[in-house]
């Protein structure tokens, strides 16, 4: 191995309370000039300047079947087994048409559909449980009338 000179490091930092390494000045920042004037429009697809509210385009109100398809779709949940199921179902279904025929003056449509699926999957299940309890009732009776036991 030859003789290699050390490694040379940085100095080290003054120590704490010292002398402290001045650093250049912040730059100037340019003048606030993203007003615009009052009566101009700004330019097509620009960001509105900061603190300006932001454009939102109104949106159509929601078809009022449509909310009560699905408040009658979590009722038959709760409150009103089969017939809340059986509204949310019909009531979705006259929203979807309404929609439909107002040309975009109402909203909504997802609304209806998860009213129409929530009756569906109700009366689905209430329908699978009865059949069940209906079975567990024949069977029970299937088993007495034959059975031996006295």
């Amino acid at each position: 191995m030859e003789n290699q000179p050390p490694p040379s490091y940085p100095p080290a930092p003054p120590p704490y309370g010292g002398p402290q390494q001045q650093l250049p000045p912040y730059g100037g920042q340019p003048p606030y000039t993203s007003q615009i004037p009052y009566g101009s429009q700004p330019p097509y697809n620009a960001m509105p300047p900061y603190g300006a509210p932001a454009y939102v385009q109104p949106s159509a109100p929601n078809a009022p079947m449509a909310i009560a398809s699905l408040a009658c779709g979590v009722a038959s949940w709760f409150v009103i087994p089969v017939l809340g199921a059986v509204l949310a179902i019909v009531l979705g279904i006259m929203a979807q048409r309404e929609i439909s025929r107002s040309n975009g003056a109402l909203e909504g449509g997802t609304l209806a559909k998860i009213g129409i699926i929530v009756g569906i999957v109700h009366l689905v299940v209430v329908a699978v449980v009865a059949l069940v309890i209906a079975l567990i009732i024949v069977g029970a009776v299937a088993a007495g009338v034959s059975s031996n036991y006295r």
